[in-house]
């Protein structure tokens, strides 16, 4: 069966809460309606209209392709508490936070490839360094 629309991309195109999502799923059949696929849950095109029917959202339609943001940031503008997220800065000067493995590998002025992972966390955009400040 084919499951052509990711949650995470459907929460970021419809602009609703990822609960909202996940609340309705519970009305739809796993199988027929979404499945998990390479850790993702996924919407077959039936699922995807029961889904927006039991949101109430009147002629939605899917995008046809999700765009990707990526983009390369200045690292380590702040440290956190939280050992798993940097702050850095985009090249138009917004600060942003990035979900890393762990901050400690990360120094100030380190270029961090990263992709927009929901409109106030960002994600990184290849693999973790493998000691501090190099890739």
């Amino acid at each position: 069966m084919d499951y052509p629309h990711k949650e995470q991309d459907l929460v970021r195109a419809l602009g609703i809460e990822r609960d909202a999502l996940r609340g309705a799923r519970k009305d739809l059949e796993e199988g027929p309606d979404w499945s998990i696929v390479a850790k993702a849950v996924c919407y077959s095109r039936a699922g995807y209209q029961r889904l927006i029917a039991l949101l109430g959202i009147p002629d939605a339609e899917p995008p046809k392709k999700y765009p990707v943001l990526r983009s390369v940031c200045t690292g380590l503008h702040r440290e956190w508490l939280n050992k798993k997220i940097i702050q850095c800065r985009l090249g138009d000067g917004s600060l942003i936070r990035v979900k890393v493995a762990d901050s400690d590998k990360y120094t100030r002025g380190m270029k961090v490839p990263v992709i927009a992972d929901t409109t106030h966390v960002y994600r990184l955009g290849r693999a973790e360094p493998r000691e501090k400040g190099k890739w």
